[in-house]
């Protein structure tokens, strides 16, 4: 949480009073080019605003704020409710509070904000449990979007690839950066992705070449990459066991897509339909690539 206040003391009471709500950790600033430093790398889940304030006002920052596309929500703290109210009526995802502005009521709303945007993330991650990585990435290359996929793996790791105006800009996950991150981001097993909009880059660019071939660079490596070390079996298999066998077809298919050999796509996610009916991540490339080969 953001909370941007002039009034040292009163930005003082705000921060210990707000600190206290669970899972919460608030950024205090005295001005709006602070708080739009802040903004750079960070992506709060609500902001508390006052309007006067030295320098670039609380409406500055919310004009930026829609001109960035972020959907951040805004609670708005003024003594001038009435002389900004036409104003503040040009910004949806602000909500304004007459100062002085009793704290338990505050804490209210910031808790109503965060549990809607935890409900809203929840849904964009349910919903993007059937897309791949690569997809979004594909996505954001043709639509000359700037982006952040953000990627959970299944071990615990959060992982982070930045496209900026439809080209790879950079990549990180964990220790690893730019190429090995971007390969680990997008055939390591995840548990949770989402794509969210990207104000400006957070740091240098890494990537210098066009995303369709960083693609196939990293979908190299992987299938070039060693096994990782297996401990003994109890008893000799003679074939790779199921999810092995699925883990294998999946990767191979979404390197043939990339491709675009989609006969030998269609023909391997096809094998792991048989593998796992069920599995949506399949059903999704397979009627992609069915949408992609039917005549127009």
């Amino acid at each position: 949480m953001l909370i941007v206040e002039d009034e040292q003391v009163l930005l003082w009471s705000l921060e210990r009073a707000l600190e206290a709500l669970p899972g919460v950790e608030t950024i205090c600033c005295g001005s709006v080019e602070a708080a739009l430093a802040h903004l750079v790398e960070l992506r709060p889940g609500v902001i508390v605003l006052d309007i006067h304030l030295p320098g670039l006002s609380g409406i500055d920052l919310l004009e930026d704020l829609a001109v960035q596309g972020a959907g951040v929500p805004v609670i708005v703290t003024t003594a001038y409710r009435a002389q900004h109210e036409q104003a503040l009526r040009r910004f949806p995802n602000v909500e304004v509070l007459e100062k002085p502005v009793p704290l338990e009521l505050l804490r209210e709303r910031i808790q109503a904000r965060l549990a809607r945007r935890d409900r809203v993330d929840r849904e964009e991650e349910e919903k993007d449990a059937v897309f791949e990585v690569a997809d979004y990435l594909q996505l954001a290359a043709m639509t000359r979007a700037s982006v952040a996929v953000e990627v959970t793996l299944a071990d615990g790791r959060r992982g982070r690839i930045e496209v900026w105006h439809g080209e790879a800009w950079t990549a990180e996950c964990g220790e690893l950066a730019a190429r090995d991150a971007l390969g680990e981001l997008i055939f390591a097993a995840r548990t949770g992705m989402r794509m969210r909009q990207l104000a400006r880059p957070t740091g240098e660019r890494r990537f210098h070449h066009r995303l369709e071939l960083l693609l196939l660079e990293a979908a190299k490596d992987h299938d070039e990459a060693p096994a990782a070390p297996r401990a003994a079996p109890v008893e000799a298999a003679a074939s790779p066991s199921a999810a092995e066998d699925f883990e294998r077809c999946f990767r191979n298919g979404l390197r043939a897509y990339l491709e675009r050999h989609l006969e030998e796509a269609e023909r391997l996610f096809c094998r792991c339909l048989e593998l796992r009916p069920d599995e949506p991540r399949v059903h999704h490339n397979l009627a992609r690539i069915r949408q992609t080969r039917s005549p127009a």
